[in-house]
């Protein structure tokens, strides 16, 4: 039978140490300006995070835009509604979705999706004026409240929660997911252009150095981080935007997500 004072006794021992040796690196750094005990304290402090993430899920946002031959905001609607009620039609084994409910103005609409059992809340917006994720997007809050005659362009808003030792299963769920809204996208409209993807990630640590003047200004600041697959990392202070060519969510996406959670998230 296990002591249970023992193990008590044990975890107290255990961050004793991990204390000391926190407050050891502290004050070498302060003294000769290095650590010794930096790595082992970031490791054991990752996977803690990770953990943790068992309780308390990641949440994050996938985005994207398609361009559609100019149409009236009600025919749109219309459209928008066959697209779900294709995927539903002819998938409906594999996924559920709730039913859509649409604001006053009638130019965005949310749904709840249940799909390789997990859950999606997904929000679409009828817009104008369609333009693509550039290198800095800005964060993807399309307007809502302007009423117009002509729509354009419709944007999907994907978000949902995972601890991180299913990144991989979520990550595979939403591609698939994605693929089926696509279909129903391409059966539903003749002509249509897919904007890349985009992953965003809040809240991030923040982790950048801010001078007095920059905090002063209140400007804006960024990291840029480009790949040579032409995927693009942005890091704010308060989240991290990832974005790559086509919404196919392969390898190097996931390696990339995965990066910017174990480094900026956790």
């Amino acid at each position: 039978m296990v002591d249970l004072l023992s193990l008590v006794y044990g975890g107290l021992a255990t961050i004793g140490t991990l204390i000391l040796l926190k407050v050891i690196d502290i004050l070498l750094e302060a003294w000769i300006n290095k650590t010794f005990f930096r790595r082992i304290w970031t490791w054991v402090s990752k996977s803690f995070k990770k953990f943790i993430t068992r309780f308390k899920p990641i949440k994050i946002r996938f985005q994207f835009r398609v361009q559609i031959s100019p149409d009236k905001p009600t025919k749109v609607k219309e459209k928008v509604a066959r697209i779900m009620n294709y995927v539903a039609e002819s998938y409906g084994e594999q996924i559920e979705f709730s039913p859509l409910t649409w604001n006053d103005a009638d130019n965005m609409c949310s749904l709840k999706a249940k799909y390789n059992k997990q859950e999606y809340g997904i929000n679409i917006f009828i817009s104008t004026e369609y333009q693509d994720f550039d290198l800095e997007p800005e964060v993807f809050e399309p307007s809502i409240e302007k009423e117009t005659v002509i729509s354009d362009s419709i944007a999907f808003l994907i978000e949902t929660n995972f601890p991180f030792y299913a990144l991989d299963r979520t990550l595979l769920s939403l591609s698939a997911l994605t693929c089926l809204l696509k279909e129903g996208l391409k059966e539903t409209f003749i002509d249509i252009k897919f904007s890349k993807g985009m992953f965003v990630i809040a809240p991030i640590k923040g982790d950048f150095t801010i001078d007095h003047w920059v905090k002063e200004k209140r400007f804006e600041v960024s990291l840029l981080l480009k790949a040579q697959e032409k995927i693009f990392v942005n890091l704010y202070p308060d989240r991290a935007e990832i974005i790559f060519p086509t919404l196919q969510i392969d390898d190097k996406v996931y390696e990339y997500l995965k990066g910017t959670l174990l480094n900026y998230y956790l």
